[in-house]
Order: C-alpha cells, then sequence, then structure tokens
C-alpha cells in the first residue's frame, strides 16, 4: 500500500476542529513501520491487483493521519467522506443523549475500518476519538465513486464490519451479569486481534475503566472490582490499558457463563 504521511482515534477542543477542517496533519512524506498492509481490511481496495505487485495501474494514494490522544477524528452528524482503517492504536465511538450523557458504544482496533457503517446515509452516526496516538490511512470516496476501488472488496469490507457490530451486540450484551459481560468483552478482543495478525493475549485496550463500564452498562467500581477478582483467579491481568490473558479458555468459560460469578 502507497502512503502519505498523516496520524489518527474526550477532547473537543478548538485546536482539534481545527485539525479536521485544515487536515494540516497531511504531508506527502512516506511512514517508516507503524502499520502492516498485509493485514488491513482495506488492502484490496488500495491495491485491488496484489499486494506483492510493486506498482499496479490502478493503485491509489491512501493518506495516513496521526491523531494524539482525545483528538477528534470526526463528529457525529458530519458529512463522510473518507473511509477510514486504523493502521495502529484506537479509536473510540461514542454519542450522547437528549439529556447530554456519553454513551461509549466500543473501540475500533488495528487492522478495522472505523465508521463504516454510516456509509449508506453518508453522515457519522456518533463521534470517534484517539484513545492515544493512533495512525490511520484514509481512502476518498472520490476513489469509490469513480471506480479506482473494487466494488467487491468494499461490499465485502461492508459486510465484515456488519458481522463484527452485530457480534459484539450478541456476545456482549447478550451476557447477563456484569462478569460474564465483560469477560465476552475480552475474548472479544482477544479475537479481533487475532483477526488482525496480532497477539490473541496480549493487546492494549483502548478503554479506560470508566470508558469499559460505560460501554457495558455497568459501574466503574464493578469493572474495577471484577479485574482484580480475574486477576486474583489466574485468568487475566491489566496494568492501566495493556491486558494479558493468562488462561482465554477459563475466560470464555465465564463469558458464556459456566464460572462461579
Amino acid at each position: 500500500m502507497y502512503h502519505s504521511k498523516s496520524i489518527l482515534s474526550e477532547n473537543f477542543s478548538e485546536s482539534a476542529n481545527e485539525n479536521l477542517t485544515q487536515r494540516n496533519d497531511v504531508s506527502p512524506n512516506p511512514i517508516k513501520g507503524g502499520s502492516n498492509c498485509a493485514l488491513c481490511q482495506a488492502v484490496a481496495l488500495c491495491q485491488p491487483q496484489s499486494i506483492s505487485t510493486s506498482s499496479p495501474p490502478n493503485r491509489i494514494e491512501a493518506k495516513q493521519r496521526v491523531l494524539k490522544r482525545g483528538q477528534v477524528l470526526f463528529k457525529q452528524g458530519q458529512s463522510q467522506d473518507l473511509l477510514v482503517v486504523v493502521c495502529s492504536g484506537a479509536i473510540k465511538s461514542r454519542m450522547y443523549n437528549r439529556n447530554g450523557e456519553e454513551r461509549v458504544l466500543g473501540v475500533t482496533i488495528a487492522g478495522e475500518a472505523v465508521g463504516l457503517d454510516s456509509l449508506s446515509k453518508r453522515k457519522y452516526a456518533y463521534d470517534a476519538i484517539a484513545t492515544g496516538e493512533t495512525v490511520v490511512c484514509e481512502i476518498g470516496y472520490k476513489d469509490v465513486l469513480s471506480g479506482t476501488v473494487s466494488q467487491a472488496a468494499l461490499y465485502k469490507m461492508l459486510m465484515a464490519q456488519m458481522a463484527h457490530n452485530n457480534k459484539i451486540l450478541n456476545s456482549v450484551m447478550g451476557r447477563k451479569n456484569a462478569a460474564e459481560r465483560l469477560a465476552a468483552l475480552m475474548c472479544n478482543l482477544s479475537n479481533r486481534f487475532a483477526a488482525s495478525g496480532y497477539s490473541a493475549t496480549e493487546f492494549n485496550l483502548g478503554l479506560s475503566r470508566s470508558d469499559i463500564a460505560n460501554c457495558l452498562g455497568l459501574a466503574k467500581e464493578t469493572i474495577s472490582r471484577l479485574l482484580t477478582r480475574f486477576s486474583k483467579d489466574g485468568l487475566l491481568a491489566v496494568n492501566a490499558k495493556r491486558a494479558r490473558i493468562i488462561n482465554l479458555t477459563a475466560l470464555q468459560a465465564v463469558a458464556d457463563g459456566a464460572g462461579n460469578y
């Protein structure tokens, strides 16, 4: 994949808004490292012929952006004119209810597309925020509309994103108690990191404990208590946002309601 430099996903500062409008962080210089094109969902869009071909005639330019922690990638209601894939780091999605209360919807990790579920309306359905220094690739819709991008590849990515969203809803929020929900979330992240070619047992959560609690509809204290218990039971260890799954089989058993929680 050809790269033009730029890096990407609770801070709605004036400078963040300026970055969204002016895109001053985009430059023509290539990024060295930081992403793995062969594992990226969008590789078929950028390099539809072959990732091993040095310069196919229909290769498009995917710009990369760098976002710092708390920087806004896009806001709810904003026009969607780009396909965005996370190269490294993570993007938190959130929206607000009528009372102005935040609702954390989830996190998009490296190798996954963000905002693809808003494609049909061409307006983003939620806010997307960088949870730390994050790199993303951006592909303009002009390439989609001009036929440069493979429509089959785009459809495949959209279907994968919809399946991913449904899986999260069913596997996490369908659980009955707090322990099952938290364990299901951890197993879900483990599976997704593995699918993107990363470690299934050691990864950055991308969400704070407050974010996890909000996402699962639980209290922050409940999350802290459960993480401590999971650690004592030899299931997993969490240091800040870094997670290490010690016994994935046992953790999955808790998620499935087979544990004594």
